[in-house]
């Protein structure tokens, strides 16, 4: 799963995050079981 952030955005990064991880939900990318990146490939 790859991440898109815009550090340059007024929405916090933890709220991008979690908008991110919503839609790939919803759109069926993201299954039960799969994992999310660790907090060192998000940093990078």
């Amino acid at each position: 799963m790859l991440l898109s952030l815009d550090f340059s955005s007024d929405i916090p990064i933890y709220q991008q995050i979690r908008n991110q991880i919503i839609i790939a939900i919803s759109d069926g990318k993201l299954l039960p079981g799969d994992q999310l990146p660790t907090i060192r490939n998000l940093a990078d």
